[in-house]
């Protein structure tokens, strides 16, 4: 009876091991239902565990931005010229929406000749997700909310990608945390929104995975979803979009090869989503396309001017910079380098997590999954790597060192804009995947090998996910701070300022000082600025527009001059000088003038010369604000 009963559990141990590999090989979990012999049965309602998982990720996300939450005084958010931007396009959407304004163009910034806001970061579908929170507490709240729940949203989508692989939803959970809170993430929440907010790259992998090789549901309706991500992602990052599809082709080219005794029957079902696909993306995306491409304002030719400047280290990948709380004052010298910013530079996993992937590649070559990520990975490796190896060093901005297959991207009409350092991001997600299978797989043959030391089968994985972790855990944000929105916006104080009309801020917007946009967007956009940090057309050609002291703006008389006072040039007071000044402010409608010289140098001597210019005082507010009012348009 002894040697019958050990024959039985062998051969049940057999044949889950044997339905284990299958499960990997075909890509999908398993779709029976939990037997006698499975370590963990799972049980019914899976929506409590759902809710449990987003919730932790919700709590780590608060936890990243804690300063911003538990912070004192209120209204602190992650300051710089880009999240300004964002703040601005947060309060535009809605705005321009209710208002009957094209939500593509803006004259309200860079005014008279606007701004092409599809050509830019726009980040136009987070604006419109989250408008009901700046309808209710403003702009930079819904940005502060939108930030830290895109850091949620986007472990719970590596969870959910990790998931459809694996069967012990803790391996997914691993997956999720890598994916989420990982440094490419950390790196980016701090500067870019739009490349912050990566919810949607894993569903569209997922969504292309149902499209070409699980298939389980009708191919119009498999489609229809893949369109319908495109779309909501075009609307968050372009770019992103773009390294998506590259990426996601190269995971369908080798799930293809691997699997190329499937290929001829899973073709036919995959071409009708594809049809389907092309469609939904044709219909909602050709005008805004058109829009990006050739509409009002829009950029000809390369957007990015230097993006091999933007390139990861190969040394990226195990040395921690700044971000990382376990790091030395030798390796952040040398990694702060890297991609020529932290903020690019989110290429490291650390050494525990590079070996274990290593590892587990090589072991489990044999599986399907496996061998697709690892593929995935090592692509996304190399287009990071740009156009040529660069090896502990600052990347130079033009393109050389050892040919990489990124020089052939840097050539291609819309890939040429894309940062190479950004593919980091695909590194990560695949190898979260790798990882969620190694810890799949371990929670398993562990419970197999001890049925009753359950402790063993579940602290083995966890622990090796936590070695993988520790390397990675990021130091507290730094940059957060108050906004420093003069009173003049946020007091009755604005209403001076004539409802849809022109107002020229001093300082100028510009690089120099990108906030001027935030203190527009907390007036309900109630005026008009000339001046922006977005990027605009310029010269005969219509590229980029470039100026030294300026940066990424059209260089205008105006512009050029109160930057220069700004830095403490101020101009003699010439009457040609006058003549010119005052006939371009009357070309441009300007109603109001709003000076905020604290802090700048020789702030005496510019309202001297702007009460030159315009023949009177200016009117003092509180706060420190010189205005001139009622000027002639």
């Amino acid at each position: 009876m002894g040697a019958t009963e050990s024959r039985s559990i062998s051969g049940r141990h057999l044949k889950r091991r044997g339905h284990h590999r299958s499960t990997f090989a075909t890509g999908t979990a398993p779709s029976a239902g939990p037997t006698p012999s499975d370590p963990t049965p799972e049980p019914r309602g899976r929506g409590w565990k759902t809710t449990l998982v987003v919730a932790l990720y919700l709590c780590g996300a608060v936890a990243v931005f804690h300063d911003i939450w538990f912070g004192h005084p209120a209204g602190e958010m992650q300051l710089g010229s880009d999240q300004y931007n964002f703040v601005w396009l947060f309060e535009w959407v809605p705005w321009a929406l209710s208002h009957g304004h094209n939500p593509f163009f803006t004259d309200y910034l860079n005014y008279p000749y606007g701004v092409n806001l599809l050509t830019n970061a726009g980040v136009l579908g987070l604006g419109l997700l989250f408008s009901p929170i700046t309808a209710l507490f403003g702009p930079i709240a819904s940005f502060n909310v939108a930030e830290t729940v895109g850091v949620a949203l986007s472990a719970t989508a590596g969870y959910v990608f990790a998931l459809r692989f694996t069967r012990w939803r803790p391996a997914a959970f691993a997956a999720g945390l890598l994916y989420g809170f990982s440094p490419y993430e950390m790196a980016q929440s701090s500067g870019h929104l739009n490349l912050s907010f990566i919810a949607l790259p894993p569903l569209i992998l997922l969504a292309l995975h149902d499209v070409t090789v699980r298939q389980r549901s009708s191919p119009r309706r498999a489609g229809i979803i893949l369109g319908l991500l495109v779309v909501v992602q075009f609307f968050i990052s372009t770019e992103l979009l773009f390294d998506t599809a590259l990426v996601g082709a190269i995971a369908v080219i080798a799930a293809a090869l691997f699997g190329y005794r499937t290929v001829r029957a899973k073709i036919a079902n995959a071409l009708v989503s594809a049809t389907w696909a092309l469609a939904v993306t044709g219909v909602l995306l050709a005008y805004p396309l058109w829009f990006t491409l050739a509409g009002p304002g829009h950029i000809s030719g390369a957007i990015q001017l230097v993006p091999q400047a933007y390139r990861a280290d190969l040394f990226g990948l195990i040395v921690p910079d700044s971000r990382q709380l376990i790091t030395t004052p030798h390796w952040t010298h040398i990694a702060n380098l890297f991609a020529s910013s932290i903020t690019e530079n989110g290429s490291y996993i650390g050494i525990p997590l590079l070996v274990v992937l290593v590892v587990t590649t090589l072991v489990l070559w044999r599986n399907a999954v496996v061998r697709v990520a690892a593929v995935s990975a090592f692509a996304a490796l190399v287009f990071s790597l740009g156009s040529g190896l660069v090896v502990h060093t600052e990347p130079p901005a033009l393109i050389g060192g050892f040919p990489l297959p990124g020089r052939l991207l840097a050539t291609l009409p819309l890939l040429k804009n894309a940062i190479p350092a950004r593919f980091a991001l695909f590194v990560v997600l695949f190898g979260a995947l790798v990882l969620a299978i190694v810890l799949d797989r371990l929670y398993s043959e562990l419970h197999l090998w001890r049925p009753r030391a359950h402790w063993l089968g579940s602290a083995t994985p966890l622990l090796l996910a936590a070695a993988c972790f520790i390397p990675l855990i990021p130091a507290p944000f730094t940059g957060i701070g108050e906004t420093g929105i003069p009173q003049f916006f946020t007091t009755s104080s604005v209403r001076q300022v004539p409802g849809g009309s022109t107002a020229v801020i001093y300082p100028f917007p510009s690089d120099n000082v990108p906030n001027a946009s935030l203190w527009q967007a907390v007036t309900d956009m109630r005026f008009r600025q000339p001046g922006t940090t977005l990027l605009v057309p310029g010269g005969p050609h219509g590229s980029v527009a470039f100026s030294p002291p300026i940066g990424y703006d059209r260089s205008t008389l105006t512009a050029r001059v109160l930057i220069g006072m700004d830095l403490g040039q101020v101009p003699a007071q010439s009457p040609t000088l006058r003549r010119a000044l005052l006939r371009q402010l009357q070309a441009w409608k300007v109603r109001s003038f709003l000076a905020f010289p604290l802090g700048s140098p020789n702030a005496p001597q510019a309202i001297a010369f702007l009460t030159w210019l315009f023949g009177r005082p200016p009117v003092v507010s509180a706060g420190g604000t010189y205005a001139w009012l009622r000027l002639r348009a």
